[in-house]
């Protein structure tokens, strides 16, 4: 070995085996150099650790169905608190190891997903606090967070595939604009078209309601758009 050149050191070795099972994997992970990246990596992508994860998220979205109102309502409050309490201190877990894993300052230039996760966690806690503090005191009381917990699973790094495709379907939206526009153009010049001729025909359903159609603009909107979707068009248009 010429007289210039250094050894590689155990992290630089730890740094490179890391950075090629992340590209074999084909993940991208902004690897901190100061920690021992190799270890941390294998644990946070382990297949263990893994199902833990996905349990806890699919935990938190059926957890509605035994809070209130729901279909299981025998089921005691203290029972879905522990399970969202379980699975929310999972995911802080997982989101805590992929930050100390990364470098923290390219990590939060360059994503979208921590800010993401920070401001569901922080809001679903709050609504876990009030909703359970309300319930022990006979209150009644709604979770309006319940919708953010479909967030969870995009808001970690190991929903980066599925943020890559919705990155993509984002993107090649503009592409397609111009023809959604005329196809709902069209749909919708059909609607005022077929109100105005058959409105006064007072058509209607058969059957025992017998409910009349081409009445209403908004109706015949979405009953033209349904049909657009068959083997029915162009022949109704």
């Amino acid at each position: 070995r010429p007289n210039n050149l250094t050894a590689p050191t155990t992290s630089d070795i730890d740094f490179a085996a890391a950075e090629i099972l992340a590209i074999n994997a084909g993940r991208y992970v902004r690897f901190a150099l100061d920690k021992p990246v190799l270890r941390l990596y294998t644990l946070s992508y382990s297949k263990l650790w893994y199902w833990i994860v996905w349990l806890a998220d699919v935990s938190l979205l059926l957890l509605p169905c035994i809070e209130r109102p729901a279909y299981f309502s025998g089921v005691p409050p203290w029972v879905a608190l522990i399970i969202e309490i379980l699975a929310l201190s999972i995911l802080l877990a997982s989101f805590i190891l992929s930050m100390h894993l990364q470098d923290k300052r390219k990590l939060l230039r360059e994503a979208v997903y921590p800010y993401i996760f920070v401001s569901v966690f922080l809001l679903t806690t709050i609504d876990m606090i009030v909703y359970y503090t309300l319930t022990l005191h006979g209150r009644y009381y709604v979770r309006w967070s319940r919708p953010l917990r479909v967030l969870f699973p995009f808001a970690l790094q190991a929903g980066q595939n599925v943020r890559r495709v919705i990155r993509n379907i984002l993107r090649t939206l503009p592409n397609i604009a111009n023809v959604m526009f005329l196809f709902l153009f069209s749909v919708l010049t059909f609607t005022l078209l077929g109100v105005g001729i058959l409105k006064p025909r007072q058509l209607r359903y058969p059957g025992a309601t017998g409910s009349a159609y081409f009445t209403n603009y908004l109706d015949t909107a979405w009953d033209l758009y349904v049909l657009t979707t068959t083997a029915n068009n162009p022949d109704v248009m």
